[in-house]
Order: C-alpha cells, then sequence, then structure tokens
C-alpha cells in the first residue's frame, strides 16, 4: 500500500482488499479451482491442487522456517552491500538485482504472461466445450 494514504484510507483498502479476497476464494471453491493459484482444477474433494498442496506442506516442514530465516537474512546482507540479491554479483545502479539476472527476469516474466494468457484460453475454450 501507499505510505501517502491516510490511516482511514488504509483501512478502508484492507476492507476492501479482504472482502475480494474472499469473494475469490468462495469463487474459486464453488467452481472447482485452486483458491492458491486460482488456474489450476483443484483435486476431488479437496480446495488446493496436487501442486499448491506439496508447496504448502513443505512450508510446514520443520526445517522451512529455519531455512528460510537464513535465506531472508543473507537476502538483507546482500541489500545492504549492493549486490544482486539472486548470485550475489555487483546489482546494477539503483536495482537489486545485476544485469544478467534482470534480464532473466524479464525473460521469465515475458514467457509467464504468455503462458498465463494461453492457459486462460485454453480454459474458456473447456468451459465451452462443457456447454
Amino acid at each position: 500500500m501507499k505510505k501517502n494514504l491516510s490511516p482511514a484510507a488504509i483501512a478502508h483498502a484492507r476492507e476492501v482488499n479482504r472482502k475480494y479476497n474472499q469473494e475469490r476464494y468462495y469463487w474459486l471453491k464453488e467452481n472447482g479451482f485452486c483458491v492458491t493459484c486460482g488456474w489450476r482444477y483443484a483435486e476431488p474433494g479437496r480446495t488446493r491442487c496436487k501442486i499448491c498442496k506439496g508447496i504448502l506442506e513443505k512450508q510446514k516442514a520443520p526445517h522451512y522456517d529455519e531455512w528460510y530465516a537464513g535465506r531472508r537474512a543473507k537476502w538483507r546482507e546482500r541489500i545492504e552491500n549492493h549486490l544482486c540479491v539472486v548470485c550475489g554479483a555487483p546489482a546494477a545502479e539503483n536495482r537489486r538485482r545485476c544485469e544478467p539476472c534482470l534480464a532473466k527476469a524479464r525473460d521469465y516474466f515475458r514467457v509467464y504472461k504468455i503462458r498465463k494468457k494461453l492457459d486462460a484460453e485454453v480454459q474458456a475454450a473447456l468451459e465451452r466445450s462443457r456447454r
């Protein structure tokens, strides 16, 4: 959220987001989609797909908190030293990543957007074929 908003505006935005997330959750659940990712079908009798269920179980593992705390500390240290948070090379100016990692991220998100668009088209085609 933006820092220049008043406390009342922030509270209102949180309430709107809460209602939206709640409506989204129930819509996904009613229509058989995973409530976590929102684009794969949930396992029968469940609210999450197989992939999201596996991620959730991994996060509940006892060693996960220690591992994540170590990663977070390493990340903060790299930011303070103006190093790339991904690989540790010197970061680009006013960035948290180096140029090669920025290029990889751009390529990844370009492909991600295309894949997401195609998945939406496939889902729409499946819905049309079910009618």
